[in-house]
């Protein structure tokens, strides 16, 4: 099982991010990688972001994770999940990675203090 890294200490909702454990289908999703060469220009002075065929489309969860988690988890209340888990808790936190504007989504399983969804999109 995948544990993300970190100090160890609960947050206002209960969750210490440094314990938190993957879903089977959220740790599936760690070793995705780009299947083709990518170039993204950002902004108006076309800053470029390259990502090569094989690399993470999620470095951000290899690297560890408590510190990026602690901060999605603070900068805003959560909704209850959506998606009808129980104790289910929802973050939607806009953001940027790799130079692209989108949204953190979190999702975690207060009961079972697992990371059921976790995703930068830079579709929304």
């Amino acid at each position: 099982m995948f544990y993300a890294e970190g100090a160890g200490n609960l947050n206002k909702y209960g969750i210490d991010a440094s314990d938190l454990k993957f879903t089977k289908t959220a740790q599936n999703h760690i070793n995705d990688v780009y299947k083709s060469d990518k170039i993204y220009k950002i902004g108006e002075d076309a800053f470029q972001t390259k990502f090569y065929k094989g690399e993470s489309t999620r470095p951000y969860v290899e690297k560890g994770t408590s510190l990026l988690l602690d901060s999605i988890m603070n900068a805003k209340s959560p909704i209850s999940d959506p998606g009808g888990i129980v104790n289910g808790l929802r973050w939607d936190v806009p953001g940027s990675f790799a130079g692209k504007e989108g949204v953190w989504e979190l999702v975690v399983n207060g009961d079972t203090n697992t990371i059921v969804h976790f995703l930068f999109n830079s579709r929304k």
